[in-house]
């Protein structure tokens, strides 16, 4: 069921309780989502944030992106953009693929 965020939003600024303390690059946000208990797990779902690591092909800042769907193959779909450009990408990623995600962070309340 494809989710993306809707209504929803969620920034670097913003971190329910924890004030002050912000996510940093994408390769920062599996730690920084743990310190307010969202550890990345390897579960995607529909509306969470797929994260990668400064280890993967995307650079060694990396990346985030919503993912709008799970296919049955395994396969997600995510909705993302570039730090430098507002241009909505939106991209089917295998699992055996290099650019797979490292985790996955569930930030949002469950629909």
């Amino acid at each position: 069921r494809d989710q993306g965020l809707g209504p929803n939003f969620f920034s670097n600024n913003h971190l329910g309780d924890t004030a002050g303390l912000r996510f940093g690059n994408a390769s920062e946000w599996g730690v920084q989502a743990g310190k307010i208990g969202h550890s990345a797990t390897s579960e995607p779902a529909a509306g969470s944030v797929a994260w990668w690591d400064g280890s993967t092909p995307l650079g060694s800042y990396g990346h985030v992106a919503v993912v709008r769907s799970v296919e049955p193959n395994g396969s997600i779909v995510v909705e993302q953009s570039a730090w430098d450009t507002y241009d909505l990408k939106i991209e089917t990623i295998s699992p055996t693929s290099p650019r797979y995600p490292t985790g996955f962070l569930h930030l949002l309340p469950s629909r």
